[in-house]
């Protein structure tokens, strides 16, 4: 879900990272609020924890959210779409889904062996 709110202007630090931290809180995520502000990721990170939000830990995967990711994959979602819904990389998701047994869609949708690429 992303939450825009319009761009943020003129604030000072600890500012920017109260607002980030609402639209964090309201649903938006790390790569929707690189998209609407501008601001590369990691900073947002830093200012996401300066503001006392509590995030996922980048290199562990809740095995819910593994299972949310597997079960949306099956439906149909696409792996970048999945990748934006959980704040990481088409490559981390795509090794997730490897690591979770998961048979990939070729790249015209139908079930096949996965892509190399």
């Amino acid at each position: 879900m992303e939450v825009d709110d319009g761009p943020i202007v003129g604030t000072d630090e600890s500012s920017l990272a109260a607002e980030l931290a609402r639209r964090y809180l309201r649903g938006a995520t790390i790569t929707d609020l690189g998209r609407q502000t501008g601001i590369d990721r990691r900073v947002i990170r830093r200012h996401l924890i300066d503001a006392g939000v509590s995030l996922p830990d980048r290199g562990a995967r809740p095995n819910a959210l593994a299972e949310t990711l597997v079960e949306r994959y099956q439906r149909g979602a696409s792996i970048r779409s999945l990748a934006d819904f959980a704040g990481c990389s088409y490559s981390t998701v795509r090794a997730l889904l490897l690591d979770e047994g998961v048979t990939l869609r070729s790249r015209s949708g139908e079930s096949g062996p996965p892509s190399r690429f």
